[in-house]
């Protein structure tokens, strides 16, 4: 993904932007690939969001990490790692041992649901992969995957710093289809890749088989 940055034409670039955070904030569904390289470490999120579902898996390369999954109200949460069990559901480092690979059952009456359930709306998706800063350009007729798009290039919406993002957004819903950034973290170069598709497209979302609810094991 990319393109030349050129003399802003037409909209600004911040007015483009709040453009397409409200219709990022209207839309019903998404389905996203979010790639992301530090080092020699690779790491993928393969989403789909809507109000009432999703469903999010993060492989490290190329291994599981952790699945999320939202049916109705109820968050199911499964990873290969202790640490982020422990982290994300307030379980004993021992605890956490027991029930790495087991899908676990997160209500909203229980004190972790309001942290994961922030993490799996449509904006949560989008917000920070908009760029920021006083030197924003606008390529007018930038292209990704053959589709033409309107890019929005400045500072990376992030702590990082030598950081630099592109975002694309389409002409004519002004919904984001892509997203690129670039910058050091530490020694390391880190890049970011993501691809939109499908918004306001329906799907659905199965329960796993079997849960065990977060309450119930957590001390």
């Amino acid at each position: 993904m990319g393109s030349c940055s050129s003399p802003p034409s037409g909209p600004s670039a911040v007015s483009l932007i709040t453009e397409s955070q409200n219709a990022v904030a209207q839309a019903s569904a998404v389905h996203y690939v979010h790639a992301l390289t530090y080092g020699a470490q690779g790491q993928s999120i393969t989403g789909s969001v809507s109000a009432t579902e999703a469903d999010v898996v993060s492989l490290v390369n190329g291994s599981p990490l952790i699945e999320l999954r939202l049916v109705g109200t109820t968050i199911y949460f499964v990873s290969e790692s202790a640490t982020i069990l422990a982290k994300n559901l307030g379980l004993s480092a021992t605890t956490a041992k027991t029930w790495t690979g087991r899908w676990i059952s997160v209500l909203p009456t229980d004190s972790q649901y309001n942290v994961l359930i922030a993490t799996l709306s449509i904006p949560a998706e989008t917000t920070n992969l908009y760029p920021t800063g006083a030197n924003l350009s606008v390529n007018q007729n930038a292209a990704i995957r053959g589709h033409r798009a309107i890019a929005i290039t400045g500072d990376a919406n992030s702590s990082k710093s030598s950081s630099q993002s592109t975002i694309f957004i389409d002409p004519h819903s002004k919904l984001p289809i892509g997203a690129s950034a670039i910058g050091k973290v530490a020694s390391a170069t880190q890049r970011v890749a993501v691809v939109f598709t499908r918004w306001n497209v329906p799907f659905s979302v199965k329960a796993p088989s079997a849960a065990t609810p977060v309450s119930s094991i957590a001390g």
